[in-house]
This record gives structure tokens, C-alpha cells and sequence, in this order.
């Protein structure tokens, strides 16, 4: 990854304001211990370099076609403006000229968790997505065009025949992984035996991911359930504890918005069925999710077959739920506070009530089913991220 910086100039600087800028913003990005390489103050197109991700600030009026060419340079551009010597007004120029993907920040909000999703954003780009078994039949909303995915983000879909699950069960049984997992659950209401199952299938998941090069899949469950009688809920969930983002019922979208939340925010990520929508609150349920304590084992809930994970998130956390409407480009985001705990018998084993306002939109103006929810806060980072992408960002 070549990070550069450097400082964008007319050439009219008379009283020097554009040197002393270039030293501060050079010492702000030096105190975030980032890689970068520095150019120093450029004021002609032909020294601008190309880069991975370019950080340059505008240090003056007159660099609109400055600005323009940065950003065709480089597969991310961070626009850093001030306020005097009209930086501002020549972004304010240079922006509905802009292509391709770039964040713009007044450099006295610049910050390290910017820089680090925009460093997350780069790694998502060109990702390798797994779509093992294809795309339930249900899903008559939630779908993307494979094509404009790698035309407009690199990104790669990999579609793979469930028979490469076949023979799942001539795994090495990997006894450490299996009893670790009994040992830490709360409560386990299923057989050993489907323990060792699902052990032995999250190794064939783990070896498609490699040999695919996967940096994320889904999988159609139901179809998996019909052939082999389980389902991947506890191999998704020890996926997804580990840093493999994986996802269910082969919803590309939404393993798109888990992969981009994982990558940006660097916290893990659960794709919920928002089951009940009260005027203040949903549920969100899935009989998988990131393999954190505590956690009880169940059987799956529709079928009573596999082994299932019911995940309990602690009360009073702050999440982040998000929703992409690949159909309509919109990108939803919601901030909201897990309550208190819930088990309802008749959904899906792990259960978040989230308190938030205006949830009823959910319903009322839906663009599918499931949404992701990422642990903590990032309401002030992601609408930056999204609208780099092209999404329309609405909130909750």
C-alpha cells in the first residue's frame, strides 16, 4: 500500500502561508505513526505521483485542476482543506469534477480513525467475495450485479459449487477447536456429535477461503441443510470470530456491507433479521454471530437440525446498524444502545433489542431484509466512507 502526501499550491504565496501549512500538516500526519512518503509542496500536474492512497492538503485557491488530477491518481484521494487562503473555495470548485473515490476533511478534524478506515476502504477494494451454492430464492430484493461490483470497486465474485462441500466429514476432527468451544459455552443444548460436524465443516469452509483466495463468502444454509442435513451457523460464527467475514443465505449485499463495516471500522459484525419493530426499537435475530463469550449452543430454528450459536451482547452497547441498497444506491445507517436481554422462543437464537429512533422506517420504507450491526459508534465515519463509494446515505 503507497500512502503519499503532499501540499497542492498555485505558486502564488507571497507570505509564505503555504510552506508553513506544508510543515504543520507534515507533523500531524508524522504524529499518527503512518508510512507515507512525503513530496513536499506540488504546484504543476506533472509532479503529482501515483498512488494508492494520496493525503494532500489544498494549500491555496488556484489548484482546482491540482485537485482533479490528485484524485484521478490515486485509487483513494483524502482531500485535506483549511480555512484561509482559499483552499476551501477551490475544492468547492474542483468537487462536482471529481471521479472516482475520495473523502474530503477540514484538517482541524482530521483524524487517526479517518486514516484508518480510509487505510480499511483500500483493503476492501479488489476484495475476493465467495458465493458458495448461490443466492437463496427468497432474496427477491437483495441482489447486486456482479459486474458493477468489479467495475466500480474490483471486487471480485467467486461463485462455488456446494459440491465442494461434499465429503466434509473426512475432515480431521480438530479436537483442541471442538472442546474449547464446549467448554466456553454457558449452556449447550445439542449432541457432541453435531459439534464435531460443524467443527469438521468450518475446516472445509476454511480451506475454500484459501484455496479461492476468499476475502469473504456467503453460503446458501437452507440448500446445505437440504443436502447434509446441518447448517454452517457455528462454522460462520468461528469465521467470523477469527477475521474471515462470512455470511448467510448467500445475500451478497449484505455480505458486502459485513465486509465494508469489518474492513472500515476494524469491530466485528452481525447480519440480524430485524424480526420485531417496535415505535423505539427492533430486534434483530440470527442463529449465527461472531463467536465471542458469552454464548449458548442450540440447533438451528427453523429446521431444529445443526448447531446454532446464541451469542448474548451485553446491555447499554452502542451499535452501528447499516443496510446498502445496491438497487437504488442508497447506503442506510442507524446509531442505536443494545437493551436489556430477550429470548423469544419463536425466532432466531442470538437476539439484539436495539433501542433507536424512528424505527418503524425499517418497515415503512423498506429496502430488505437483513441489516448489519457493528459494535460502536461509527456514525461520524461510515456516511464519509459510503458517499466515496456512491452510495446515497439516509439515516434511521
Amino acid at each position: 500500500m503507497k500512502i503519499c502526501s503532499y501540499v497542492l499550491s498555485s505558486g502564488l504565496d507571497v507570505y509564505n502561508i503555504v510552506g508553513r501549512l506544508a510543515d504543520n500538516f507534515r507533523k500531524i500526519l508524522a504524529n499518527y505513526n503512518l508510512s507515507f512518503k512525503w513530496y513536499g509542496v506540488i504546484g504543476e500536474d506533472k509532479d503529482i505521483p501515483e498512488c494508492d492512497i494520496s493525503i494532500f492538503l489544498v494549500g491555496s485557491g488556484g489548484t482546482e485542476e491540482l485537485i482533479i488530477e490528485s484524485v484521478n491518481r490515486s485509487k483513494i484521494g483524502l482531500i485535506i482543506y483549511h480555512d484561509s487562503n482559499n483552499s476551501l473555495p477551490a475544492l468547492l470548485e474542483a468537487l462536482p469534477c471529481l471521479r472516482g473515490i475520495y473523502l474530503y476533511e477540514d484538517i482541524s478534524r482530521l483524524d487517526m480513525k479517518l486514516i484508518k478506515a480510509i487505510r480499511g476502504l483500500y483493503r476492501f477494494l479488489s476484495s475476493r467475495i465467495g458465493l458458495i451454492g448461490g443466492v437463496s430464492k427468497w432474496l427477491v430484493y437483495s441482489r447486486v450485479d456482479p459486474d458493477l461490483l468489479e467495475l466500480k470497486y474490483g471486487i471480485k465474485l467467486v461463485a462455488i459449487d456446494m459440491a465442494k462441500l461434499d465429503s466434509y466429514w473426512d475432515e480431521d476432527l480438530d479436537q483442541y477447536l471442538m472442546d474449547h468451544i464446549i467448554k466456553n459455552a454457558v449452556d449447550i443444548y445439542v449432541n457432541e456429535s453435531d459439534v464435531a460436524k460443524a467443527v469438521k465443516l468450518y475446516r472445509r469452509l476454511v480451506k475454500i477461503a484459501e484455496k479461492y483466495n476468499l476475502d469473504a463468502f456467503t453460503i446458501d444454509c437452507f440448500k446445505l441443510l437440504e443436502l447434509h442435513g446441518l447448517t454452517p451457523c457455528l462454522p460462520l460464527s468461528i469465521l467470523n470470530r477469527n477475521g474471515i467475514v462470512a455470511g448467510c443465505e448467500g445475500d451478497v449485499p449484505s455480505l458486502i456491507g459485513m465486509l465494508l463495516g469489518y474492513k472500515v471500522t476494524g469491530m466485528d459484525v452481525f447480519m440480524g433479521n430485524p424480526s420485531i419493530i417496535g415505535e423505539d426499537y427492533i430486534v434483530l435475530s440470527h442463529c449465527t454471530a461472531p463467536l465471542y463469550k458469552p454464548y449458548k449452543l442450540y440447533t438451528h430454528f427453523e429446521s431444529n437440525k445443526g448447531v446454532a450459536v446464541s451469542r448474548v451482547y451485553e446491555s447499554w452497547t452502542r451499535v452501528t446498524l447499516l443496510r446498502l441498497d445496491f438497487n437504488k444506491f442508497r447506503a442506510r445507517i442507524g446509531f442505536g444502545v443494545i437493551g436489556e436481554k430477550v429470548n423469544y422462543e419463536r425466532l432466531c437464537r442470538t437476539q439484539a433489542k436495539i433501542y433507536l429512533n424512528n424505527a418503524r422506517k425499517i418497515l415503512e420504507d423498506s429496502i430488505g431484509n437483513h441489516y448489519i450491526m457493528i459494535r460502536g459508534d461509527h456514525t461520524k465515519i461510515l456516511p464519509k466512507i459510503l458517499t466515496s463509494l456512491g452510495f446515497k446515505v439516509e439515516w434511521i
